[in-house]
């Protein structure tokens, strides 16, 4: 287990350079995807596109602020706020620019795709569109709400996840690593350290900041929420089918 607070980390350059933030999962921690959170200011414009560097598929989740995307081509385009998504393949740009009433927080992350298996996807979504729907699983402890999954043909899952409050959720991704990044609320993750003993962090979660937990060792880990409903965006590598759900009733970690 990993966990990064954002408000300790440092502003960097993302592999998209036209855009700035914190780095929440660092490529020397886990080959399978990056993750950041990128602070835009209000009335920028920038590109969503793949890293200059290396072809990658592309996610944006947008936390704060809003915003207007525009598709290649002269496309229609879309507005972007609180809890969208978008999820480009690694050969499609768009491009955002923020209103000039706020500054944003999104969400990126990227996918390596070297030989651009990936081509031509793209996907725009709202939580709206998800809650009520086969995609707003309720996994036990609250909701799974899920962007994307297998039959999309994107690579990852993105997911808006709500933990219900004072509830205790002890899991295991046996055939996924997950990354939680919290957004809402005040969430204690318990888990096993090197030496087997058990450790623990809780959130420092505000306006401005979140706290990400990486289960990069599939890590057994329990879940314990506050008097309130916590909110975070999760990432599961790879892609969920899109009907998993947790049994809690059982003794020791849920799995899918």
């Amino acid at each position: 287990m990993i966990f990064t607070h954002s408000c300790n980390q440092p502003t960097i350059q993302l592999p998209n350079s036209a855009l700035s933030g914190v780095n929440l999962i660092p490529g020397s921690d886990y080959k399978g995807y990056s993750m950041y959170e990128a602070r835009i200011d209000a009335a920028q414009t920038v590109p969503l596109t793949s890293p200059e560097d290396k072809a990658c598929v592309h996610y944006y989740y947008f936390i704060t602020g809003s915003g207007k995307c525009e598709r290649e081509g002269g496309k229609e385009g879309y507005d972007v706020g609180p809890d969208h998504v978008v999820a480009l393949s690694s050969n499609i740009t768009h491009t955002l620019k923020v209103s000039a009433e706020g500054a944003m927080r999104v969400l990126v992350v990227y996918y390596p795709d070297v030989t651009v298996a990936y081509k031509s996807l793209e996907l725009v979504k709202s939580l709206s569109d998800l809650v009520g729907t086969e995609r707003d699983i309720s996994f036990g402890n609250g909701n799974s709400r899920r962007f994307t999954v297998k039959k999309d043909g994107f690579p990852l899952t993105i997911t808006n996840t709500r933990v219900m409050a004072s509830t205790s959720s002890k899991q295991e991704y046996k055939n996924q690593i997950e990354a939680a990044y919290y957004i809402a609320g005040t969430m204690t993750y318990h888990w096993q350290d090197g030496d087997g003993g058990w450790t623990g962090e809780q959130t420092k979660v505000d306006k401005k900041n979140g706290t990400n937990y990486f289960m990069n060792m599939h890590d057994k880990h329990e879940m314990v929420a506050s008097d309130n409903d916590c909110f975070c965006i999760c990432v599961f590598n790879p892609a969920l089918t899109g009907n998993e759900i947790h049994n809690y009733g059982k003794d020791g970690f849920s799995s899918y």
